[in-house]
């Protein structure tokens, strides 16, 4: 989770595409405990880091 809050690439962060593949999941319907608590780790992560990891404007 720590590697994933703070990872970034020319397209975004890390945590933006964990957040990205946990909607698309949610969206059909699937499931994943793992990926789950792993979102729910890097948020806590970014919370405390004053960052929200949210989608820059253009980025889905």
């Amino acid at each position: 989770a720590p590697l994933i809050a703070a990872a970034s690439g020319p397209l975004g962060t890390n945590a933006q595409y964990l957040f990205s593949l946990d909607q698309e999941l949610m969206r059909l319907g699937m499931k994943d405990d793992c990926l789950n608590e792993l979102v729910t780790r890097v948020k806590a992560l970014l919370e405390g880091q004053g960052c929200e990891g949210q989608l820059r404007p253009g980025f889905a």
